[in-house]
């Protein structure tokens, strides 16, 4: 989910969750909700203004991590990685 990926980057990165909303123009309450999942980050200005707030390229916050094969590569595997 990436209201989770944008909490582990903020939490990683060491800022609180008011000055990375401050940064991104955006209320606290909002991202709040967002890193909670019960506000969908579908607006790229939202995206964007995130991305530069964390200091990260935006479609590390939107992208998903390809699924780990269990027993060698997979077709679904390859299928996520032409994919991406």
């Amino acid at each position: 989910m990436i209201g989770q990926r944008v909490k582990r980057i903020r939490i990683g990165r060491g800022k609180k969750l008011v000055v990375v909303a401050g940064l991104a123009g955006m209320s606290k309450s909002k991202l709040d909700n967002i890193e909670r999942g019960e506000t969908a980050l579908d607006k790229l200005s939202d995206i964007v203004a995130l991305a530069g707030a964390l200091d990260v390229a935006s479609g590390d916050l939107a992208r998903l991590p390809l699924p780990v094969p269990t027993n060698g590569h997979t077709d679904a595997t390859i299928s996520a990685r032409a994919t991406s």
